[in-house]
């Protein structure tokens, strides 16, 4: 059965009943199938960029591959003085230990390249407002991530985008 690209579309155009909607053609995006495929991508990107770095995640892990990462950023920092990295992440997820030998954290992570590059970078923390005064003292850690969380998986670096699961 052949169905054309237009009928296909036909099926959804009610989305945009709830939300904007666009449409991109299918030789405009790849889809990267393992994470591995997923780092390289990042990690050439971010090396590569040459005006703005924008990453909008839940958290940025504590493992090797984040510590790459945070290198090829350095690198593209270092190599362009008019390079602006802003970076949006998750309070509660942020600031949650990962690893606890080292008492490492998101943001620890992104601590050096925010001191060394101050001009050049911005660090933000989105804190819920559903999760405030006793409410939050009480609740253990992990819990306290059910009221609400910056869950977007957003990196851009110059024109290109990465949207993740």
């Amino acid at each position: 059965m052949n169905i054309s690209s237009a009928s296909c579309l036909k099926n959804f155009d009610w989305i945009s009943n709830y939300g904007p909607s666009f449409i991109i053609p299918a030789s405009n995006f790849d889809v990267l199938y393992e994470p591995c495929d997923f780092f390289q991508e990042l990690n050439k990107l971010f090396a590569n960029a040459k005006k703005h770095i924008y990453i909008s995640s839940l958290y940025f892990g504590t493992d090797p591959y984040e510590y790459k990462l945070i290198d090829s950023i350095r690198t593209a920092l270092d190599k362009n003085p008019s390079l602006r990295l802003v970076v949006l992440l998750d309070h509660l997820r942020g600031l949650r230990i990962d690893n606890h030998k080292e008492k490492t954290t998101s943001k620890t992570m992104f601590q050096p390249l925010i001191e060394q590059y101050s001009s050049q970078v911005d660090f933000y923390l989105f804190h819920t407002p559903l999760l405030y005064g006793f409410l939050r003292q009480i609740l253990p850690i992990r819990i306290n991530e059910s009221w609400g969380v910056q869950h977007m998986k957003i990196y851009m670096a110059d024109n290109n985008l990465i949207i993740s699961g």
